[in-house]
């Protein structure tokens, strides 16, 4: 990758510690987390997306927290469900100060809403006020909140006018792009961060590790495999060159099971290969949507 797809990076941390999604779903160990961040230092990566559900309570998470958020860029994401039933916006805000304290961070580079039912009526005045708070109190640099599609962002737009809009993208998921979302939202001057664009690893994954869950959508997955195949592709620099190509995101969060991983990802040349992606475009939920795997 050349220096300015390295730039709109942002390494997800969901895995740090806790195990996440249902393929290769093993929590990264401290060790490989510091090999990790010696990668992203000598690659000037400094983007990271997190969220306060993914910190862990134990000192040797405190102390790898302090260590890997410093001096970094920090978009975090955060649900009403995170805080004790009843809490105030000023308990609410402490818990963040907590949580940039732990991280050795005097801000937030972004704040999102991270669940879509916060921006329901019981729950919208709330959150709002939540994030309010956070910019003016200087604690975050920019708001916005998590998108699954297309209704949810048309939705969130009604409500305030975030700064940044958080939503999932990948070869298969072109929803947004077909919808006139993507574009929509670059002319408003909002910033895209695209998230899921290895479909949480589904799009890596041969076909023997593919859950049970997801039997319904093998010949989805095994059309895919055969196009690699038949074309000698290589399935990690599609995935990376599809969202690297396209100019509305401001930045894609991708994550990796390991440091290995990690400069395999880095070590990708993105040609600008003639490949119609048109042709993986789904609709398929079941397999768009990791919520229900």
């Amino acid at each position: 990758m050349n220096s300015d797809q390295i730039s709109r990076i942002s390494l997800g941390t969901a895995n740090f510690f806790k195990s996440y999604g249902v393929i290769n779903a093993l929590a990264i160990p401290s060790d490989e987390i510091n090999k990790i961040a010696k990668i992203m230092s000598k690659f000037e990566i400094t983007k990271i997306d997190t969220a306060l559900s993914y910190s862990a309570s134990s000192t040797e998470c405190s102390k790898w927290e302090k260590d890997f958020f410093r001096n970094r860029d920090i978009s975090t994401k955060f649900a009403i469900k995170n805080f004790k039933i009843g809490s105030s916006v000023s308990e609410m805000i402490n818990i963040f100060k907590n949580d940039l304290d732990r991280k050795n961070l005097t801000r937030y580079r972004n704040v999102l809403v991270h669940d879509f039912f916060d921006l329901q009526p019981k729950k919208v005045n709330l959150t709002l006020e939540v994030l309010e708070k956070l910019k003016s109190f200087d604690l975050t640099e920019q708001i916005g909140f998590s998108a699954y599609n297309s209704t949810e962002i048309d939705v969130a737009l009604k409500l305030f006018r975030p700064d940044v809009i958080q939503v999932p993208l990948n070869i298969f998921d072109q929803r947004l792009i077909n919808s006139g979302h993507l574009d929509m939202m670059m002319k408003k001057g909002i910033k895209i961060q695209a998230r899921s664009i290895f479909l949480q690893g589904l799009l890596l994954s041969k076909l023997e590790s593919i859950p049970p869950k997801l039997n319904s959508v093998t010949h989805i997955l095994q059309s895919w495999w055969e196009y690699i195949d038949s074309e000698s592709l290589n399935p990690l620099e599609l995935c990376l060159g599809f969202v690297s190509g396209i100019t509305s995101i401001s930045e894609f969060i991708i994550g990796v099971n390991n440091s290995t991983q990690l400069q395999l990802v880095l070590d990708c040349e993105l040609a600008d290969k003639q490949i119609d992606y048109m042709q993986f475009a789904s609709l398929n939920e079941i397999l768009l949507d990791p919520r229900k795997w």
